[in-house]
């Protein structure tokens, strides 16, 4: 039996993201798996309307692969998890 968590179809899990000293990192991320299967990426941010209304606003991506690149220039889309 395997302790690792598995993400079944139609799920989503996100967990506060430690923003280090870069306050354009995402507050949150995460994974969803769509209902065909496919594994994507979620970066969310704790924003606040004109009218003070705080929300998420966010992105779904590809996975972070970690390749094509020494690192240097990462963005805070390219956080992985």
């Amino acid at each position: 039996m395997s302790d690792k968590y598995e993400a079944k179809p139609g799920t989503i899990a996100v967990f506060k993201a430690d923003k280090g000293d870069n306050e354009k990192r995402p507050d949150y991320t995460g994974n969803i798996v769509t209902p065909k299967g496919e594994k994507l990426q979620v970066s969310l941010w704790i924003t606040e309307s004109q009218k003070g209304e705080k929300y998420f606003s966010g992105r779904v991506q590809e996975p972070y692969n970690g390749s094509g690149g020494d690192g240097a220039s990462q963005s805070a889309s390219d956080v992985p998890f």
